[in-house]
């Protein structure tokens, strides 16, 4: 009977022991799971708010798009309009220049035409004094007194 006393005892020893063993390890263990579930509310949340800064960022992307749309239409606007007018600017430029030519070659056709006017009104003078017909006369004096502007 004293080997089953010292076996008993020895088993209850076992199970203090055992006991002790497991409260200390289910207290670590409970602690861990604490932590962990603290841990994981706060990467929950923290979760929730990346997924409501990704939200807000996507609609400022879509916005920007939008944006970036208009003002790409507005500069396609803008450079058609500078086309057009540079194109009209370049047209003026190259008109004003072709009358300026013309008025060149008309001034220096104005001038032949002063000239050959004194000299008609010469050959008149000349026809008179030398009685040359009186039809030819007057029609050297039309052409010599006639305007043409």
């Amino acid at each position: 009977h004293k080997a089953e006393e010292v076996t008993y005892t020895k088993f209850e020893y076992w199970c203090t022991n055992s006991k002790k063993t497991l409260e200390k390890a289910v207290a670590e263990e409970t602690s861990l799971i604490e932590r962990l579930s603290e841990a994981i509310a706060s990467h929950e949340k923290r979760e929730e708010v990346l997924k409501a800064d990704i939200a807000k960022l996507g609609e400022e992307l879509q916005a920007l798009d939008v944006e970036i749309a208009q003002v790409t239409q507005v500069r396609e606007e803008g450079r058609a309009l500078y086309q057009e007018r540079s194109t009209a600017h370049s047209n003026t430029i190259k008109a004003i220049q072709d009358a300026v030519t013309i008025l060149e070659q008309s001034k220096a056709d104005t001038a032949a035409l002063m000239v050959l006017r004194k000299s008609v009104g010469r050959v008149v003078a000349l026809l008179a004094a030398s009685g040359g017909s009186q039809q030819a006369r007057d029609q050297l004096s039309a052409f010599a007194e006639e305007d043409y502007d």
